[in-house]
């Protein structure tokens, strides 16, 4: 009869994380379709800045599209520094509202990079934080012909909820397609 009463418990209890799980991943797609519903109106792909100077680059910017499979990349232009190549990761969505450099260097072929803790809070699960490791650190590495980058937050190494990357992180090859 325990074993009975012990079962059943286990089993509702199992239906309930599944079901939360699948709550987790519908609320992530969504996040994810509104990214690429945004970047998709903009079918240039270089944007104009609001104070254009002769120190502005381009750069290629990796979005995580989970729906193909695909790192989609998209060409902006940016004020030409690490605030502002952060700051357009912002405006595309990828990274969370507030997030601010703290410092970054470059040591030989890896750079480090120091974010505020805003990167740590946005961290709400699996498929958002590999969306956003995925942009900064192909970005970056891309963006400064880099072979590696390191991620701090505030100063401490970045420790994603759940570790499927480590520092220091390379580029992320996943089917890269260029987007226009």
């Amino acid at each position: 009869m325990k074993k009975s009463v012990i079962a059943i418990i286990v089993t509702i209890l199992t239906v309930t994380l599944c079901s939360c799980g699948m709550i987790e991943a519908e609320t992530n797609s969504m996040q994810e379709a509104k990214i690429f519903e945004d970047l998709s109106s903009d079918k240039s792909g270089i944007s104009e800045p609001d104070n254009f100077t002769e120190n502005n680059k381009i750069a290629n910017f990796y979005i995580e599209n989970f729906e193909k499979n695909q790192i989609s990349v998209f060409r902006y232009e940016y004020d030409g520094t690490i605030d502002g190549l952060i700051a357009k990761l912002i405006d595309l969505g990828t990274l969370p509202a507030g997030t601010s450099v703290i410092s970054f260097s470059i040591d030989e072929n890896t750079a480090t990079i120091d974010l505020s803790k805003e990167l740590n809070d946005a961290m709400i699960g699996t498929t958002i934080e590999h969306t956003m490791i995925v942009s900064l650190v192909n970005t970056v590495i891309d963006c400064y012909d880099l072979g590696s980058l390191n991620i701090k937050v505030e100063g401490s190494d970045f420790q994603p909820s759940h570790p499927f990357c480590s520092n220091p992180i390379s580029f992320f090859n996943n089917s890269i397609e260029e987007s226009s």
